[in-house]
C-alpha cells in the first residue's frame, strides 16, 4: 500500500473551501428564513389592517341603514299627512272643487 501525500497547502486550501461553503449555506438558511419571516409579519399586518378596514365599512354601512330608516319613518309620516282626508278638503277648496252631486257619481258594478 502505498501512501499519496498531499502537500499541506492542497488540503488547508479544500479545508478553508469547505467551511466557507458551509458557512455560505449557512447564510442562504439564515437569508430564507428571514424571507420568510417577513412574508409572515406582512401577511398578518396586511390581514388586520383588512380586518380594521373592513370594521369601518360595516360600521359606515351601519349608520346609513339607521339614517335611511330614520328617514324613511319620516317620509311615512309627511305622507299620512298629505293623505289626511282634512288636508285633501281643504286643498281641494282652495282650488275652487267641490263635493259632487248625488246625479254626477256613476257607480260600477264588479
Amino acid at each position: 500500500m502505498s501512501q499519496t501525500s498531499y502537500p499541506i497547502g492542497l488540503l488547508a486550501k479544500q479545508v478553508v473551501k469547505r467551511q466557507n461553503l458551509r458557512w455560505a449555506l449557512k447564510v442562504a438558511q439564515m437569508v430564507v428564513l428571514a424571507v420568510m419571516l417577513t412574508a409572515c409579519f406582512v401577511l398578518v399586518v396586511w390581514t388586520r389592517q383588512l380586518v380594521v378596514q373592513t370594521g369601518y365599512a360595516i360600521q359606515a354601512e351601519s349608520e346609513l341603514g339607521k339614517e335611511l330608516a330614520y328617514r324613511n319613518e319620516d317620509l311615512g309620516g309627511q305622507l299620512e299627512m298629505l293623505r289626511s282626508p282634512g288636508r285633501l278638503a281643504r286643498k281641494a277648496d282652495q282650488l275652487g272643487m267641490s263635493a259632487p252631486g248625488s246625479d254626477q257619481v256613476i257607480r260600477v258594478n264588479k
